[in-house]
């Protein structure tokens, strides 16, 4: 689909910092960057912890509440660099995201967040850039 790209430049563990071209979707809630993308700021350590847990992409709704029970995410917070696990639901079920500590510039504009952790393989853009992320920004429709 159509979406505004923007060039950000983005900051991650130990100051590594990577400019792309990140995707603008106001339908997506959260920010998202590519578990490449997380390897190469530095979050390596933090993927391989989240990997071993052997979490599907896709869990049904019933697996999302086992998860739940269990306080999975409790566990996948241990990790320093994991800062939140964010459920992410859809028509046939869901998933888990790790999120990690970022640091984004926009426009000039600097501001911390958080980043989803998702496979984007095959996908144009290693980043979509969330509405949780623009509130301070406009986004002008006619661009």
């Amino acid at each position: 689909g159509s979406g505004i790209i923007e060039t950000v430049k983005i900051t991650g563990k130990d100051k590594k910092q990577i400019d792309l071209k990140a995707k603008v979707d106001t339908g997506a809630g959260m920010t998202s960057i590519d578990e490449d993308l997380a390897v190469a700021l530095g979050f390596e350590s933090a993927l391989t912890y989240y990997k071993s847990f052997g979490i599907k992409d896709n869990l049904s709704r019933k697996e999302i509440e086992e998860f739940s029970k269990r306080q999975l995410w409790k566990e996948l917070e241990k990790h320093q660099d994991i800062v939140a696990v964010a459920k992410v639901f859809s028509s046939h079920g869901g998933s888990y995201r790790m999120e990690v500590p970022i640091k984004l510039k926009i426009s000039g504009v600097e501001l911390n967040t958080k980043a989803s952790v998702i496979s984007r393989k095959g996908l144009a853009y290693p980043m979509i850039i969330g509405r949780r992320d623009l509130k301070r920004f406009l986004v002008d429709p006619t661009k």
